[in-house]
């Protein structure tokens, strides 16, 4: 058997992120609208056999952006999870991952990639696993790897399992500034356990499709504006009170004529929509002059409404 294959694994920001309350588990419930962007990493599977042993050789390289290479990444744990899955014995997997998206961001990059890891690996293995049974090896790796298996626009609920999908909010020019100081997911919500998880679970939160999201216009700027004043980030007190600079990060956006900003995920990217290109390229050219040094991440990108390939 030989296979390989290359796959984008596409970034997503979320237009809005609220905490609903908490699973009997412990597990937090959200509720958030998620978008694809072009942004994107590279992920190829190599597949072949190998008569060594049984055992399967599962190896990676790393290339592109800079992150922190634990020994273990999303993509070798989606390569694993789906051989056992098969019960397959007796290959060789090899995922080579080129990084544009940067790590601690908030961005999605490790469930993207997770995401295109799984897809390569049912292909190569003549789809032997339903789009269901992926979305339920999906979710075990991470709560945004269902959404990032389909991408486009999608409303997402409990842990990230209750997707429901919508008109992708898609041709919005998309600001991206990181500082290079990031905010792990598990540190993210150890802290908002600690300001609002009393609370929470006193009170858990009910929300409702129709005051968040606007389907009435087929304009994406206008169903923005219809909507933006009621979008809102759990995540940003927290992720401003540990880093300061994130909110002027979010003034500097808003002066650079943003329809909106905000942080995405956990962080500790901020991003800003644009309605135009023009504007975004100025605000670019303007954040690459005030950010542009190795202390910072600077992107654009824009929303897309399907992924690809």
């Amino acid at each position: 058997m030989r296979f390989d294959k290359q796959l984008k694994a596409h970034a997503k920001i979320n237009l809005f992120l609220y905490m609903s309350g908490y699973r009997q588990d412990g597990y937090h419930l959200l509720y958030s609208l998620m978008q694809s962007v072009e942004l994107a990493d590279f992920v190829r599977i190599s597949v072949s056999d190998h008569d060594e042993s049984d055992d399967n050789i599962l190896t990676y390289s790393l290339s592109g952006l800079e992150i922190n290479d634990t020994g273990r990444n999303t993509v070798m744990d989606a390569v694993a999870l789906y051989m056992n899955a098969i019960s397959a014995k007796g290959y060789r997997v090899h995922a080579d991952i080129h990084k544009c998206i940067p790590d601690r961001a908030g961005l999605g990059g490790g469930s993207a990639d997770a995401a295109a890891a799984l897809k390569l690996m049912n292909e190569a293995f003549s789809e032997r696993l339903s789009e269901e049974f992926l979305s339920e090896l999906a979710l075990t790796i991470g709560a945004d790897v269902p959404f990032a298996l389909q991408g486009g626009a999608a409303v997402c609920r409990g842990i990230g399992e209750i997707i429901t999908n919508v008109p992708a909010y898609s041709d919005l020019y998309v600001l991206l500034i990181k500082p290079d100081t990031g905010i792990s997911t598990i540190q993210a919500y150890q802290s908002f356990d600690l300001a609002q998880g009393e609370r929470l679970r006193k009170e858990p939160k009910v929300f409702f499709d129709a005051d968040y999201i606007d389907n009435t216009f087929e304009d994406t700027v206008k169903r923005v504006n219809n909507n933006k004043a009621s979008w809102h980030n759990d995540f940003e007190p927290i992720a401003f009170a540990a880093i300061p600079e994130l909110s002027e990060i979010k003034r500097f956006i808003y002066d650079m004529g943003a329809l909106y900003a905000s942080m995405s995920g956990s962080g500790s990217t901020m991003y800003g929509c644009f309605s135009n290109e023009e504007a975004l390229v100025a605000a670019y050219s303007e954040a690459l002059k005030r950010f542009g040094n190795d202390r910072y991440f600077v992107g654009k990108t824009r929303t897309i409404s399907s992924l690809r390939s």
